[in-house]
C-alpha cells in the first residue's frame, strides 16, 4: 500500500484529502471485486458450455441408441431400403393391368361403391316407404349425417356427402337444416330451421353412427325391473341409442309422416327403437368406404335395389346372448406371470348368434324347452341372413340326389314383384341330436349354414335355378368327449333353401309338422326340406383329407374342464341349469398345472446337427429366384439356406416389423407389409354383399393397389368371430358365422394370390374380445374350438386358390398357451392336418410383449416371423444359441424364402440380378449429424476451457497484485 501524500500547505488540506480521495487500497480492493465478479461470470461461463457439450453429446448418444434399436421403424417411416439392385433387371411375374395410378384410383373407387351397394341391408320398409321418388323433398337429421363412420381417416377425407350424394339422386335436401348441423347444432331448432323443415316435409333421413373399438362395449344399461324395483341390465348401452338420438327421433316422429333411419355403424345395434319411435325404414349401411354414401343414396332413391343380406343377429338385448355372461376383465389372482394374470371363458360353446337364438326357438317349439323362459319374438328383432328388396321371391322345387362329388342341391329362385333384383339363397343342414350326442356332450344347433349362391338379377315374373353341391364332409361333427375326433352320427340329416335362419328353422318345424305350435313364428315352407339318411361313421373323418395325418385332441388345456370338476358347457338338453355365468365370479384362483403352463418355456433339440452358415455349393451363390417353382421338398433348397449367414438368418426372423427384411446372400429383397384398407367398406359390409364373385374382384383390386404400393403382404380382415354384439373388433372381422366367414376370407385370398400378394390370415385364435387381448387365457372346449374359432381359417386356407398365404397367431393365449408357442395350433392342427406350408407371423410386438410373446418358444411351435422392429427385442448370446435353436431359426427362414419365392416381391429380380448393400440416407444424415455434434460440443469444450483458463489467469493475478500490495505495506 502507498503512503498518503503529505501536503506542506497545512493540516487542513491533509485532511481534506484524506476525507474525499479513496485510498488506494480501497481501490485496489474494488478493482479486485470487480476481477472476482469477471472470474465468477468466466466460471459460470465454462461450466455452461462444459455442460451444454455434454447435454448434447449426452442426447445424441441417446438419439443414436434409439435410432440404432429402431432402424427399421425409421427405415419404413422414410421408405428406404438397405439395399441397391444392380445387374439386370429380371422379368415381372405379376404384372399390373394398370399403367396409370390415377385410372387405378378411379376403378377401385368403383368396385368400392359396387360392394357398398350390395353390402347395405334393408331391415324395414313398412307401406313401402322407400325408395322415395326423384324430386321429394326432405330433411336429413343426425350428427351421422354430417360426420359419418369411414372404414378409415383417409377414405372419410376424400368422402361424398350424403346431401350431395341424395342431390344427384334429384332429392331435395334442406339445406337450411344441414348447415345447422354441420355447424354442430343439436335438438334445439331455430325458428327458420324448423320453418324450414314444414317446406321439406316429404320424409325426414336420420343417420345414426358408431364407429367400433378398439375397446369392447360391455358397459350394461340399467333399467329398473316391475316387481322389486332393483336395478336390471337392459342391454348394452353403446348399442342402445343416447338421449339425445331418442329426443331427436321423438322430436322428429312429431312433425313428419315417414321417419327413415340410417344405420351406419358397425356393431349391431339393439333394435327395440325401430317400434318405441315407429320407424317406417330402417337401412344398416356399416362403416363406409370410397363413395359409399353415393351407394346410399342410390339405395333410398331406388337406383339400385337393395341385396345385402345381415351377417349377424340383430336383438332387443345383446346381454341376454349366452356369451355376453363371459366378456370382460377377469383376474387369474394368484398368477404372478407377466401378461399371464387375466383369463376368459367360452361357457356358452358353440351357441353364438344364430346357433342360439334359433336352437332356443326350436326347442321351444317342440316342448322341449319351457316358452316362459324364451320367446323368440321379444329376443330378435332380424335373424342371421335376413335383408329385404325392392321386390319379392319365392323359392320352389327344391330337390336333392346324390352325386359323384356329394349331394346335389338346386332350388328355384321365382322374383313375383315388380322389380327387378337379386336374391340370397342360403342353404342350411340340421344334423340329428342324437342319444349318442347327448350322452357325450356333442351339442349339434338346429341349423348351420353351409353353403349359399347370390343370383344374377332376375326379372319381374322371371325364374333362375340355383346349384350347389354339399360333400358328405358338410355332415360330420367334432366329437369331443367321445371318439376324440370328427365323426358322423347315424340318423336323418335335413337339408333346406331359406332366405335366412330363421325361415330355415321354421322350413324344418313345418316338414315335422310342429307349424301349428303357440310358439311357432313367422312362416316356412316344409316343401323346401331335403332328407338324407347316413350311417353312423368314425373312420372317415379322423383323418386329414389333405394330409392323411391322424386327427385327435390337441386343446385339452384350454377347456375349463380339465381344472373344474364342476365346470358344465352350455348344453341344448339342459338350457336352464348349464345357463352360463362369469366363471368363478370374475377372480380364478388357478391350480399349480394351469399357472405352470401360463410360464413361458421350450425344449431344446439335442438331435439337431451343427448348422451351416455362409456356404456356396457351386462357384457362386444361386439366386432365390432359381426356386421360384421348385417343389419346397427339394434338396436345393437346403443349399440355399446354407449359402445364409447368421446374422442374415436371425434378423429375417426376429425383425419382422411392417416389413420383411432382404436378404443379400441369396439375392431376396425386402417384402412390404401392410393393413392398409385402400378406400373398401368394412369387414362386416363385404360379409352382408353375400357375394363370394364380387369379393374375389376386391382382392384381385387390392392386388393390383399393392402392385403399385410396393406391398407384398397384405393384413386382411380379421378371421374371428362376433362372439358377442359387444366385440370391439366387430368392425375388422366379417361375421358370427364361421362358413359365411371363411367363405368371404377364401375369396379375398383367391383375389390377391394371382397378384402375387400374400394374404395375413389373422388373429388365430379365440381372439374375438379385445379386453386384454394381449396374454388373455382364453378357455374353451375343443368342438366349439374347431367348428366355430378355427373353421374360417381352414376354408380360407383351403378353398383360398394356390397362392401362399401367411398367418397371424394372436397375442392372446388358447388356454393357458400363447398361441404363437401352442404346437398344438400351429404344427398339429395348422401343418399337420390342414398342410399348411407358409409362414406363421406373430401379431405387432409392442409394450414389452417380447417377454410373453417368447421367440424360442414360438420357433418351437411353429412361429417364423415376429413384428418387432426393435433390435434391443429378442437378443440371443451364448448357451441360448444351440444347435437346436439355430436349427428351429434356419427352418423359420426358410419357409420365409419359399413364400417370398412365389409373391410378387420377386418383380424385377432374375437370374443375373443383384442386391448390394447400401448405405440408407438417413443413417448418413445421422452419420453428419453426429460430426457436427462432435464439432459443436468439441466447440463448446473448448470455449469451456478458455473461460476457465481466463478465470485462472484473473485468478493469478488477483493473488501476484495481492502479494505485491502485501509487500508494499511492510516497506
Amino acid at each position: 500500500m502507498k503512503n498518503k501524500r503529505i501536503d506542506n500547505s497545512g493540516p487542513n488540506r491533509i485532511e481534506r484529502e484524506q476525507e474525499t480521495a479513496p485510498s488506494a487500497s480501497k481501490k485496489l480492493e474494488q478493482r479486485h471485486r470487480r476481477m472476482q465478479s469477471r472470474i465468477g461470470r468466466l466460471r459460470r461461463n465454462s461450466v455452461t458450455g462444459a455442460l451444454m457439450a455434454v447435454l448434447i453429446l449426452a442426447v445424441a448418444f441417446a438419439g443414436f441408441k434409439v435410432s440404432s434399436d429402431n432402424e427399421q421403424a425409421i427405415r419404413l417411416a422414410l421408405g428406404q431400403s438397405n439395399y441397391a439392385v444392380t445387374g439386370e433387371e429380371g422379368p415381372q411375374y405379376f404384372a399390373s393391368e394398370y399403367e396409370d395410378d390415377a385410372e387405378l384410383r378411379t376403378d377401385s373407387s368403383e368396385l368400392a361403391k359396387r360392394i357398398q351397394r350390395e353390402g347395405i341391408v334393408l331391415l324395414r320398409n313398412a307401406d313401402e316407404v322407400l325408395p322415395l321418388r326423384k324430386g321429394a323433398m326432405v330433411s336429413v337429421f343426425g350428427k351421422g349425417a354430417v360426420n359419418p363412420v369411414y372404414c378409415d381417416e383417409k377414405t372419410a377425407a376424400s368422402a361424398v356427402t350424403l346431401k350431395d350424394a341424395l342431390e344427384a339422386e334429384k332429392i331435395r335436401v334442406n339445406e337450411k337444416l344441414w348447415n345447422f348441423t354441420q355447424r354442430g347444432g343439436r335438438n334445439s331448432f331455430s325458428g327458420s330451421v324448423e320453418k324450414s323443415m314444414e317446406e321439406y316435409s316429404e320424409a325426414a333421413v336420420v343417420v345414426i353412427s358408431r364407429g367400433a373399438g378398439p375397446a369392447d362395449l360391455f358397459e350394461p344399461a340399467y333399467v329398473e325391473a316391475e316387481e322389486s324395483g332393483e336395478p336390471v341390465a337392459a342391454g348394452a348401452k353403446a348399442l342402445q341409442l343416447t338421449e339425445e338420438e331418442k329426443e331427436l327421433l321423438a322430436y322428429v316422429g312429431e312433425r313428419f309422416e315417414q321417419l327413415i333411419v340410417v344405420l351406419n355403424t358397425e356393431n349391431p345395434m339393439e333394435m327395440g327403437f325401430l317400434e318405441e319411435y315407429g320407424i317406417d325404414g330402417c337401412l344398416w349401411t356399416g362403416a363406409l368406404g370410397t363413395n359409399g354414401m353415393t351407394a346410399v343414396a342410390e339405395v333410398i332413391s331406388g337406383s339400385v335395389n337393395p341385396s345385402g343380406r345381415l351377417a349377424d343377429t340383430l336383438v332387443y338385448n345383446s346381454l341376454n346372448a349366452p356369451a355376453a355372461a363371459n366378456l370382460g376383465d377377469y383376474e387369474i389372482r394368484n398368477s404372478k406371470v407377466k401378461y399371464g394374470d387375466r383369463y376368459l371363458v367360452y361357457a356358452e360353446g358353440i351357441y353364438v348368434g344364430y346357433r342360439y337364438y334359433e336352437t332356443r326357438y326350436e326347442d321351444t317349439v317342440l316342448g322341449t324347452s319351457s316358452r316362459s323362459a324364451f320367446d323368440y319374438d321379444k329376443e330378435v328383432a332380424f335373424p342371421f341372413g335376413y335383408g329385404l328388396s325392392y321386390t319379392d321371391f319365392e323359392l320352389r322345387d327344391m330337390t336333392m340326389e346324390l352325386g359323384k362329388k356329394g349331394y346335389e342341391v338346386s332350388v328355384s329362385v321365382h322374383n313375383t314383384g315388380d322389380r327387378a333384383g337379386r336374391e340370397i339363397v342360403q342353404f342350411y343342414i340340421q344334423k340329428p341330436y342324437s342319444q349318442y350326442a347327448e350322452k357325450n356332450g356333442m351339442e349339434i344347433p338346429s341349423v348351420e349354414l353351409a353353403a349359399f349362391v347370390k343370383t344374377k338379377e332376375i326379372e319381374p315374373g322371371e325364374s333362375a335355378r340355383v346349384k350347389i353341391v354339399l360333400g358328405e364332409e358338410a355332415f360330420k361333427s367334432f366329437d369331443a368327449a367321445g371318439r376324440g375326433t370328427y365323426i358322423i352320427d347315424g340318423g336323418t340329416y335335413l337339408v333346406t333353401a331359406a332366405q335366412d335362419s330363421h325361415r330355415a328353422v321354421n322350413n324344418i318345424l313345418m316338414f315335422k309338422m310342429k307349424g301349428g305350435s303357440e310358439a311357432f313364428s313367422g312362416s316356412g315352407d316344409g316343401g323346401l326340406v331335403e332328407t338324407a339318411d347316413l350311417v353312423r361313421d368314425t373312420g372317415s373323418y379322423a383323418v386329414s383329407s389333405q394330409t392323411g395325418y391322424e386327427i385327435s385332441r390337441v386343446f385339452r388345456e384350454a377347456d375349463p374342464a380339465a381344472y373344474d370338476t364342476d365346470y358344465r358347457q352350455l348344453t341344448r338338453s339342459l338350457w336352464g341349469s348349464t345357463w352360463p355365468v362369469t366363471w368363478n365370479g370374475g377372480s380364478y384362483s388357478a391350480p399349480a398345472s394351469f399357472q405352470d403352463l401360463l410360464k413361458v418355456s421350450s425344449k431344446e433339440d439335442t438331435k439337431a446337427e451343427a448348422p451351416v452358415y455362409n456356404k456356396a455349393h457351386g462357384e457362386k451363390n444361386a439366386g432365390l429366384v432359381s426356386l421360384r417353382e421348385t417343389a419346397f421338398d427339394d434338396y436345393r433348397w437346403g443349399s440355399l439356406l446354407d449359402q445364409l449367414t447368421w446374422r442374415e438368418t436371425y434378423s429375417l426372423v426376429r425383425k419382422g416389423g411392417g416389413v420383411v427384411n432382404e436378404v443379400i446372400s441369396c439375392i431376396s429383397p425386402q417384402a412390404m407389409i401392410s393393413a392398409d384398407k385402400f378406400g373398401y367398406p368394412s369387414a362386416a359390409v363385404l360379409a352382408s354383399t353375400w357375394n363370394t364373385e364380387l369379393i374375389l374382384q376386391m382382392g384381385q383390386m387390392i392386388g393390383e393397389e399393392a402392385l403399385h404400393a410396393g406391398v407384398t403382404f397384405w393384413q386382411m380382415p380379421f378371421l374371428n368371430l362376433h362372439r358377442t354384439a359387444m366385440g370391439g373388433s366387430n368392425g375388422d372381422s366379417f361375421s358370427e358365422d364361421s362358413f359365411l366367414t371363411g367363405s368371404m376370407a377364401a375369396a379375398l385370398c383367391r383375389g390377391l394370390g394371382g397378384k402375387g400378394v400374400i394374404p395375413v390370415l389373422g388373429r388365430m385364435v379365440l381372439a374375438d374380445q379385445e379386453t386384454n387381448y394381449t396374454g388373455v387365457a382364453v378357455m374353451a372346449g375343443e368342438q366349439a374350438l374347431r367348428e366355430l374359432y378355427l373353421r374360417p381359417f381352414e376354408i380360407a386356407l383351403r378353398d383360398g386358390g394356390s397362392g401362399m398365404k401367411a398367418v397371424m397367431a394372436g397375442m392372446n393365449r388358447v388356454g393357458p398357451r400363447w398361441c404363437g408357442g401352442h404346437s398344438g395350433l400351429l404344427t398339429k392342427v395348422l401343418r399337420d392336418e390342414w398342410g399348411f406350408s407358409g409362414i406363421v407371423m406373430t401379431d405387432r410386438i409392442i409394450g414389452g410383449a417380447d417377454e410373453y410373446a417368447d421367440i424360442l418358444e414360438g420357433l418351437e411351435a411353429g412361429t417364423d416371423l415376429w413384428q418387432n422392429t426393435s433390435n434391443n427385442n429378442y437378443k440371443l448370446r451364448g448357451g441360448q444359441l444351440t444347435y437346436g435353436v439355430r436349427a428351429r431359426f434356419r427352418t423359420a427362414a426358410g419357409r420365409i424364402l419359399q413364400t417370398i419365392s412365389r409373391s410378387n416381391a420377386m418383380n424385377g429380380i432374375g437370374t443375373k440380378t443383384t442386391l448390394d448393400y447400401k448405405t440408407p440416407k438417413w443413417r448418413t444424415i445421422r452419420a453428419i449429424l453426429a460430426g457436427v455434434v462432435v464439432v459443436i460440443s468439441a466447440a463448446l469444450l473448448w470455449y469451456a476451457f478458455v473461460q476457465r483458463s481466463k478465470a485462472g489467469r484473473l485468478r493469478a493475478r488477483i493473488a501476484q497484485e495481492k502479494r505485491e500490495s502485501s509487500r508494499s505495506r511492510r516497506r
